[in-house]
Protein backbone atom coordinates (compact mmCIF):
# COMPACT_ATOMS: atom_id res chain seq x y z
CA UNK A 1 0.00 0.00 0.00
CA UNK A 2 1.41 3.10 -0.98
CA UNK A 3 0.69 5.81 1.92
CA UNK A 4 1.35 9.57 0.83
CA UNK A 5 1.17 12.19 4.01
CA UNK A 6 1.31 15.69 3.48
CA UNK A 7 1.11 18.88 5.85
CA UNK A 8 2.45 22.29 7.05
CA UNK A 9 5.76 20.29 7.95
CA UNK A 10 9.37 21.59 6.34
CA UNK A 11 12.59 19.55 5.43
CA UNK A 12 16.12 20.37 4.96
CA UNK A 13 18.46 18.61 2.14
CA UNK A 14 21.94 19.00 2.50
CA UNK A 15 24.70 16.77 0.36
CA UNK A 16 21.32 14.74 -0.97
CA UNK A 17 20.25 13.68 2.69
CA UNK A 18 17.21 15.27 4.00
CA UNK A 19 16.79 16.13 7.77
CA UNK A 20 13.53 17.14 9.82
CA UNK A 21 12.98 18.29 12.81
CA UNK A 22 12.25 16.52 16.36
CA UNK A 23 8.13 17.16 15.54
CA UNK A 24 8.56 15.77 11.64
CA UNK A 25 10.41 12.70 13.46
CA UNK A 26 7.52 11.89 15.70
CA UNK A 27 4.92 12.28 13.27
CA UNK A 28 6.27 10.58 10.64
CA UNK A 29 6.98 7.97 13.60
CA UNK A 30 3.01 7.89 14.51
CA UNK A 31 2.27 6.88 10.79
CA UNK A 32 5.02 3.77 10.34
CA UNK A 33 2.95 2.15 13.80
CA UNK A 34 0.23 1.60 11.02
CA UNK A 35 1.69 1.45 7.62
CA UNK A 36 4.92 -0.42 6.71
CA UNK A 37 6.38 1.90 4.51
CA UNK A 38 5.40 6.36 3.86
CA UNK A 39 5.61 8.45 1.61
CA UNK A 40 6.33 12.05 2.92
CA UNK A 41 5.47 14.92 0.58
CA UNK A 42 6.59 17.91 2.68
CA UNK A 43 8.05 21.63 1.61
CA UNK A 44 12.00 21.30 1.16
CA UNK A 45 14.46 23.20 1.32
CA UNK A 46 18.10 23.02 0.13
CA UNK A 47 20.90 24.12 2.01
CA UNK A 48 23.83 24.53 1.52
CA UNK A 49 27.47 22.71 3.06
CA UNK A 50 28.39 25.77 4.99
CA UNK A 51 24.65 26.45 6.19
CA UNK A 52 23.57 24.61 9.79
CA UNK A 53 20.74 22.50 10.39
CA UNK A 54 19.45 24.82 12.90
CA UNK A 55 16.79 22.44 14.52
CA UNK A 56 16.66 20.54 11.22
CA UNK A 57 19.02 18.26 12.62
CA UNK A 58 17.11 14.68 12.74
CA UNK A 59 18.79 12.32 9.52
CA UNK A 60 16.10 10.26 7.21
CA UNK A 61 18.13 7.24 7.55
CA UNK A 62 14.84 5.20 7.58
CA UNK A 63 14.21 3.20 4.29
CA UNK A 64 10.48 2.82 5.14
CA UNK A 65 10.68 6.93 4.79
CA UNK A 66 10.35 8.25 1.16
CA UNK A 67 10.84 12.22 1.11
CA UNK A 68 9.00 13.30 -1.64
CA UNK A 69 10.29 17.32 -2.57
CA UNK A 70 7.76 19.74 -2.71
CA UNK A 71 9.39 22.93 -3.91
CA UNK A 72 9.62 25.37 -1.03
CA UNK A 73 7.91 28.21 -0.37
CA UNK A 74 6.94 30.51 2.54
CA UNK A 75 3.67 32.70 2.49
CA UNK A 76 1.05 33.63 -0.13
CA UNK A 77 3.27 35.02 -2.64
CA UNK A 78 6.33 32.40 -2.73
CA UNK A 79 3.38 30.02 -3.11
CA UNK A 80 2.02 31.69 -6.01
CA UNK A 81 5.43 31.98 -7.96
CA UNK A 82 5.94 28.39 -7.40
CA UNK A 83 2.65 27.05 -7.96
CA UNK A 84 2.82 25.37 -11.30
CA UNK A 85 5.46 23.65 -9.88
CA UNK A 86 3.98 22.43 -6.51
CA UNK A 87 0.82 21.49 -8.39
CA UNK A 88 3.35 18.95 -11.07
CA UNK A 89 5.15 17.41 -8.14
CA UNK A 90 1.86 17.26 -6.18
CA UNK A 91 0.77 14.78 -9.41
CA UNK A 92 3.91 13.33 -9.57
CA UNK A 93 3.51 12.43 -5.19
CA UNK A 94 0.32 10.71 -5.90
CA UNK A 95 0.92 8.38 -8.96
CA UNK A 96 0.11 4.32 -7.61
CA UNK A 97 -0.84 5.97 -4.66
CA UNK A 98 -3.39 3.58 -2.44
CA UNK A 99 -4.51 6.17 0.30
CA UNK A 100 -3.50 9.67 1.45
CA UNK A 101 -3.74 11.74 4.86
CA UNK A 102 -3.76 15.44 4.91
CA UNK A 103 -2.96 17.29 7.59
CA UNK A 104 -5.05 20.59 7.21
CA UNK A 105 -4.77 23.17 7.07
CA UNK A 106 -1.48 23.21 4.91
CA UNK A 107 -1.65 25.26 1.57
CA UNK A 108 1.30 21.94 1.12
CA UNK A 109 -1.67 19.30 1.56
CA UNK A 110 -4.49 21.49 0.00
CA UNK A 111 -2.63 21.23 -3.30
CA UNK A 112 -1.99 17.61 -3.22
CA UNK A 113 -5.50 17.37 -2.20
CA UNK A 114 -6.63 18.93 -5.15
CA UNK A 115 -5.15 16.22 -7.19
CA UNK A 116 -6.28 13.42 -5.63
CA UNK A 117 -9.87 14.28 -6.28
CA UNK A 118 -9.41 14.15 -9.87
CA UNK A 119 -7.24 10.87 -9.65
CA UNK A 120 -10.37 9.52 -7.23
CA UNK A 121 -7.32 8.84 -4.78
CA UNK A 122 -9.36 7.62 -1.32
CA UNK A 123 -8.41 10.09 1.34
CA UNK A 124 -8.98 10.92 5.21
CA UNK A 125 -8.14 14.36 6.41
CA UNK A 126 -6.44 15.22 10.08
CA UNK A 127 -7.73 18.66 10.98
CA UNK A 128 -5.53 20.64 13.44
CA UNK A 129 -6.96 24.22 13.20
CA UNK A 130 -10.55 26.01 12.79
CA UNK A 131 -9.63 28.10 9.46
CA UNK A 132 -13.37 29.86 10.03
CA UNK A 133 -11.58 30.94 13.22
CA UNK A 134 -8.80 32.45 11.41
CA UNK A 135 -11.09 34.51 8.76
CA UNK A 136 -13.49 35.50 12.07
CA UNK A 137 -10.15 36.97 13.80
CA UNK A 138 -7.81 38.77 11.34
CA UNK A 139 -8.62 42.62 10.37
CA UNK A 140 -6.39 41.72 7.35
CA UNK A 141 -8.37 41.24 4.13
CA UNK A 142 -5.84 39.16 2.27
CA UNK A 143 -5.50 36.97 5.34
CA UNK A 144 -9.29 37.32 5.51
CA UNK A 145 -10.20 36.34 2.03
CA UNK A 146 -7.28 33.56 1.91
CA UNK A 147 -8.95 31.81 5.22
CA UNK A 148 -12.35 31.96 4.21
CA UNK A 149 -11.12 29.64 0.87
CA UNK A 150 -9.70 27.90 2.76
CA UNK A 151 -12.37 26.97 5.23
CA UNK A 152 -14.49 26.16 2.68
CA UNK A 153 -11.83 23.46 0.87
CA UNK A 154 -10.91 22.06 4.22
CA UNK A 155 -15.34 21.69 4.52
CA UNK A 156 -15.11 20.23 1.40
CA UNK A 157 -12.19 18.07 2.12
CA UNK A 158 -13.32 16.63 5.26
CA UNK A 159 -17.21 16.08 3.53
CA UNK A 160 -15.68 13.56 0.88
CA UNK A 161 -13.42 12.23 3.01
CA UNK A 162 -13.16 8.14 4.10
CA UNK A 163 -11.89 9.09 7.63
CA UNK A 164 -11.98 12.02 9.70
CA UNK A 165 -9.91 13.03 13.16
CA UNK A 166 -9.64 16.01 14.76
CA UNK A 167 -7.48 17.71 17.52
CA UNK A 168 -10.14 18.30 19.75
CA UNK A 169 -13.14 15.94 21.04
CA UNK A 170 -15.69 18.52 20.13
CA UNK A 171 -15.07 21.74 18.91
CA UNK A 172 -13.85 21.25 15.20
CA UNK A 173 -16.39 18.74 14.77
CA UNK A 174 -19.07 20.77 14.82
CA UNK A 175 -17.65 22.54 11.15
CA UNK A 176 -15.34 19.21 9.70
CA UNK A 177 -17.23 16.37 9.60
CA UNK A 178 -17.60 13.49 6.74
CA UNK A 179 -20.87 12.55 4.94
CA UNK A 180 -20.08 9.03 3.99
CA UNK A 181 -22.10 6.93 6.92
CA UNK A 182 -18.89 4.12 6.55
CA UNK A 183 -16.21 7.04 6.98
CA UNK A 184 -13.76 6.53 9.92
CA UNK A 185 -14.10 8.85 12.96
CA UNK A 186 -11.53 9.60 15.40
CA UNK A 187 -10.04 12.39 17.76
CA UNK A 188 -6.50 12.84 18.90
CA UNK A 189 -4.66 15.90 19.47
CA UNK A 190 -0.88 15.78 17.77
CA UNK A 191 1.16 16.54 20.90
CA UNK A 192 3.58 13.59 22.27
CA UNK A 193 3.73 14.16 25.70
CA UNK A 194 5.81 10.82 26.92
CA UNK A 195 6.02 9.99 30.71
CA UNK A 196 9.36 11.44 31.31
CA UNK A 197 7.51 15.03 30.30
CA UNK A 198 5.35 15.05 33.22
CA UNK A 199 6.20 17.03 36.32
CA UNK A 200 4.15 17.62 39.71
CA UNK A 201 1.18 19.46 40.74
CA UNK A 202 2.53 22.75 42.42
CA UNK A 203 2.89 23.71 45.59
CA UNK A 204 2.29 27.66 45.97
CA UNK A 205 5.67 29.65 45.15
CA UNK A 206 6.50 32.18 47.99
CA UNK A 207 8.87 33.96 45.95
CA UNK A 208 8.70 37.98 45.35
CA UNK A 209 8.55 37.71 41.93
CA UNK A 210 6.42 35.29 40.25
CA UNK A 211 7.27 34.56 36.36
CA UNK A 212 4.70 33.84 33.97
CA UNK A 213 6.00 31.90 30.71
CA UNK A 214 4.21 32.26 27.37
CA UNK A 215 5.60 29.48 24.56
CA UNK A 216 4.85 30.15 20.54
CA UNK A 217 6.70 28.44 17.52
CA UNK A 218 7.17 31.86 16.40
CA UNK A 219 7.46 35.69 18.16
CA UNK A 220 5.82 38.27 16.15
CA UNK A 221 4.79 41.65 17.29
CA UNK A 222 0.89 41.55 17.04
CA UNK A 223 0.24 38.22 16.56
CA UNK A 224 -2.62 36.26 17.23
CA UNK A 225 -0.25 34.81 19.93
CA UNK A 226 -0.74 37.84 22.45
CA UNK A 227 2.84 38.89 22.75
CA UNK A 228 1.78 42.78 23.17
CA UNK A 229 -1.25 41.80 25.48
CA UNK A 230 1.00 40.27 27.82
CA UNK A 231 3.59 42.60 27.94
CA UNK A 232 0.64 44.97 29.34
CA UNK A 233 -0.91 42.30 31.39
CA UNK A 234 2.91 42.23 33.14
CA UNK A 235 3.06 46.20 33.28
CA UNK A 236 -0.46 46.29 34.47
CA UNK A 237 0.36 43.72 37.72
CA UNK A 238 3.19 45.42 38.55
CA UNK A 239 1.59 48.74 38.29
CA UNK A 240 -1.47 47.56 40.78
CA UNK A 241 1.93 46.67 43.04
CA UNK A 242 2.92 43.14 42.43
CA UNK A 243 6.02 41.93 41.02
CA UNK A 244 5.99 39.40 38.00
CA UNK A 245 8.15 38.77 34.45
CA UNK A 246 7.46 37.35 31.75
CA UNK A 247 9.43 34.69 29.76
CA UNK A 248 8.85 34.20 26.00
CA UNK A 249 9.67 30.91 24.56
CA UNK A 250 9.89 30.85 20.83
CA UNK A 251 12.12 31.61 17.47
CA UNK A 252 12.44 35.32 16.60
CA UNK A 253 9.92 35.92 13.37
CA UNK A 254 10.86 39.12 11.06
CA UNK A 255 12.18 41.02 13.92
CA UNK A 256 9.56 40.76 16.51
CA UNK A 257 11.86 40.64 19.49
CA UNK A 258 13.15 43.34 18.98
CA UNK A 259 10.46 45.38 18.39
CA UNK A 260 8.54 43.72 21.20
CA UNK A 261 11.47 44.89 23.04
CA UNK A 262 11.04 48.42 22.03
CA UNK A 263 7.68 48.05 23.23
CA UNK A 264 8.47 46.89 26.70
CA UNK A 265 10.59 50.14 27.15
CA UNK A 266 7.93 52.69 26.57
CA UNK A 267 6.44 50.88 28.81
CA UNK A 268 9.88 51.20 31.07
CA UNK A 269 9.35 47.16 32.19
CA UNK A 270 12.00 46.08 29.59
CA UNK A 271 13.40 44.93 32.88
CA UNK A 272 10.31 42.33 33.49
CA UNK A 273 10.32 41.17 29.82
CA UNK A 274 13.15 37.90 29.06
CA UNK A 275 13.20 36.15 25.28
CA UNK A 276 14.53 32.97 25.53
CA UNK A 277 14.73 32.59 21.56
CA UNK A 278 14.17 28.98 20.16
CA UNK A 279 14.63 25.96 22.48
CA UNK A 280 14.97 22.43 22.55
CA UNK A 281 12.02 20.28 24.12
CA UNK A 282 14.58 19.69 27.39
CA UNK A 283 15.70 23.34 27.86
CA UNK A 284 11.71 24.73 27.05
CA UNK A 285 10.80 22.11 29.67
CA UNK A 286 13.35 23.17 32.61
CA UNK A 287 12.25 26.95 31.40
CA UNK A 288 8.59 26.22 32.01
CA UNK A 289 9.44 23.79 35.82
CA UNK A 290 10.90 27.02 37.02
CA UNK A 291 7.91 29.48 36.31
CA UNK A 292 4.74 29.72 38.05
CA UNK A 293 2.16 30.91 35.42
CA UNK A 294 1.75 29.98 31.87
CA UNK A 295 -0.79 32.13 29.91
CA UNK A 296 -1.38 32.37 26.33
CA UNK A 297 -3.84 34.98 24.80
CA UNK A 298 -5.26 33.68 21.67
CA UNK A 299 -6.81 34.13 18.98
CA UNK A 300 -7.33 31.23 17.10
CA UNK A 301 -6.17 28.09 17.71
CA UNK A 302 -6.69 24.19 17.92
CA UNK A 303 -5.99 22.20 20.53
CA UNK A 304 -2.61 24.33 21.74
CA UNK A 305 -0.29 22.24 22.50
CA UNK A 306 1.90 24.32 24.66
CA UNK A 307 -1.19 24.66 27.03
CA UNK A 308 -1.15 20.57 27.69
CA UNK A 309 2.43 20.79 28.43
CA UNK A 310 2.13 23.38 30.52
CA UNK A 311 -0.78 21.73 32.48
CA UNK A 312 1.59 18.36 32.29
CA UNK A 313 3.78 20.47 34.42
CA UNK A 314 1.47 21.92 36.96
CA UNK A 315 1.38 25.35 36.01
CA UNK A 316 -1.98 27.50 36.50
CA UNK A 317 -2.98 28.04 32.56
CA UNK A 318 -5.10 31.35 31.76
CA UNK A 319 -5.90 31.17 28.07
CA UNK A 320 -8.64 32.74 25.92
CA UNK A 321 -11.95 31.41 25.41
CA UNK A 322 -11.22 30.19 21.67
CA UNK A 323 -11.78 26.69 19.71
CA UNK A 324 -10.38 24.20 21.81
CA UNK A 325 -9.42 25.46 24.52
CA UNK A 326 -12.42 25.15 26.55
CA UNK A 327 -12.04 21.29 26.63
CA UNK A 328 -8.69 22.07 28.47
CA UNK A 329 -9.27 25.19 30.77
CA UNK A 330 -12.14 25.44 33.44
CA UNK A 331 -14.24 28.63 32.56
CA UNK A 332 -12.74 31.19 35.02
CA UNK A 333 -9.09 30.91 33.42
CA UNK A 334 -10.34 31.44 30.02
CA UNK A 335 -10.12 35.40 29.51
CA UNK A 336 -10.72 37.40 26.06
CA UNK A 337 -7.46 37.82 24.33
CA UNK A 338 -8.32 42.12 24.34
CA UNK A 339 -8.96 41.70 28.16
CA UNK A 340 -5.65 42.66 29.34
CA UNK A 341 -7.40 43.99 32.90
CA UNK A 342 -9.26 40.68 32.74
CA UNK A 343 -6.15 38.75 32.59
CA UNK A 344 -3.93 41.11 34.96
CA UNK A 345 -6.67 40.65 37.95
CA UNK A 346 -6.67 36.27 37.19
CA UNK A 347 -3.10 36.67 37.71
CA UNK A 348 -3.39 38.56 40.71
CA UNK A 349 -6.43 36.29 42.06
CA UNK A 350 -3.46 33.16 41.24
CA UNK A 351 -0.67 35.14 43.81
CA UNK A 352 -2.97 36.17 46.34
CA UNK A 353 -4.68 32.99 46.91
CA UNK A 354 -2.80 30.02 47.89
CA UNK A 355 -5.93 27.49 47.70
CA UNK A 356 -6.94 28.63 44.35
CA UNK A 357 -3.50 28.40 42.85
CA UNK A 358 -2.75 24.68 44.83
CA UNK A 359 -6.18 23.59 43.02
CA UNK A 360 -5.96 25.06 39.44
CA UNK A 361 -2.33 23.68 39.71
CA UNK A 362 -3.46 19.86 40.88
CA UNK A 363 -6.45 20.05 37.92
CA UNK A 364 -4.78 20.97 35.16
CA UNK A 365 -2.35 18.16 35.97
CA UNK A 366 -4.62 16.05 36.45
CA UNK A 367 -6.38 17.00 33.20
CA UNK A 368 -3.58 16.89 31.27
CA UNK A 369 -3.41 12.78 31.68
CA UNK A 370 -5.80 12.46 29.05
CA UNK A 371 -3.20 13.27 26.52
CA UNK A 372 -0.56 11.07 27.48
CA UNK A 373 1.49 9.36 24.76
CA UNK A 374 0.02 6.13 26.43
CA UNK A 375 -3.62 7.39 26.39
CA UNK A 376 -3.16 8.82 22.47
CA UNK A 377 -1.02 7.28 20.58
CA UNK A 378 -3.38 3.81 20.42
CA UNK A 379 -6.32 5.20 19.37
CA UNK A 380 -4.32 7.36 16.39
CA UNK A 381 -3.18 3.85 15.46
CA UNK A 382 -6.48 2.46 15.82
CA UNK A 383 -7.66 5.30 13.07
CA UNK A 384 -4.86 4.66 10.69
CA UNK A 385 -5.98 0.38 11.21
CA UNK A 386 -9.46 1.36 10.75
CA UNK A 387 -9.12 3.29 7.55
CA UNK A 388 -6.65 0.26 6.40
CA UNK A 389 -9.30 -1.89 6.62
CA UNK A 390 -11.73 0.55 5.00
CA UNK A 391 -9.50 0.52 1.91
CA UNK A 392 -9.51 -3.01 1.61
CA UNK A 393 -12.85 -3.27 0.93
CA UNK A 394 -13.53 -0.47 -1.24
Amino acid sequence: MKVVISGDEYCYLKNGKHYLDDAGIILISRYLKAFDEVFFAIRTKTITEKEELDKYHNLVDDNRIKIIQIPFFQGPQEYLLLYNKVRVTALEALKGCDLAIFRLPSTTAFALWHTAIKLKIPYVTEIVFDCYDGYETTNNLLYKILWKILHQWQVKACNNAIGVACVTEHYLQQRYFPLNKDAVISNYSTIELNPSFYYKSRVYPRKKCFTIVHVANQVAYASRKGHNELIKVVYEVNKLGYNVEVKFIGKDYFGGIERLRAFSRKLKIEDKICFTGFLSKSAMREVMINADIAILPTRAEGLPRVVIEAMALGLPCITSPVSGNPELVSKDLLIDYLDVRGMSLKVIDLIEHKQYYEKTSEDNFLRSRQYSSEVLNPRRTAFYNEVKSLIHNL
